[in-house]
């Protein structure tokens, strides 16, 4: 019998995001920039961190989110905002000076194999042009509490196998 099932997570995640940027190609843009720069300043791979864009409806207006997936938060998104002008400037340098001297992006610059999704909308020149007129400044909406578990699992919600507790640990 096929039933129909839907899923859904219900997490808080940490986030930097960048509002009301014109369209998807500067939100893209910016914040693979960022990410770029970031992985450059900080001890992170690119991907510890998600890019998501969310449109504005009527619009081409959207938010660009760099997004810490890790429950709790991993610390990156403090890490960035505490060292903001060296993620800045770094991402600027990768977009300005890219290797290939490529038109719009590539591998060189801000292009990978799990972004491909959004390679038509990174703009390396957009970039780094909006970066150095906004400028350095970034500043905290919210501060990032740690989010712990209250109490360990207990009776049916132990693991029920090794594979299990595995993955749990």
């Amino acid at each position: 019998t096929i039933e129909k099932t839907g899923f859904y997570a219900d997490i808080v995640a940490d986030t930097l995001m960048i509002q009301d940027c014109h369209d998807p190609d500067e939100a893209y843009s910016i914040a693979e920039a960022l990410r770029t720069g970031a992985s450059q300043v900080l001890e992170m791979e690119r991907e510890d961190l998600q890019v998501l864009v969310i449109g504005k409806a009527g619009s081409q207006q959207c938010d660009a989110l760099l997004v810490d997936p890790m429950p709790g938060g991993s610390g990156l998104l403090d890490q960035i905002m505490a060292r903001f002008k060296e993620v800045v400037k770094e991402a600027i340098h990768v977009t300005r000076d890219c290797r290939s001297n490529c038109v719009r992006s590539c591998i060189d610059c801000l292009q990978t194999f799990r972004n491909s999704y959004f390679h038509k909308h990174l703009d390396r020149t957009r970039a780094a042009d909006l970066m150095t007129e906004w400028g350095t400044l970034a500043t905290p909406a919210h501060p990032i509490p740690p989010v712990l578990p209250k109490t360990g699992p207990t009776g049916a919600d132990m693991p029920v196998n090794l594979a299990e507790a595995r993955l749990k640990d």
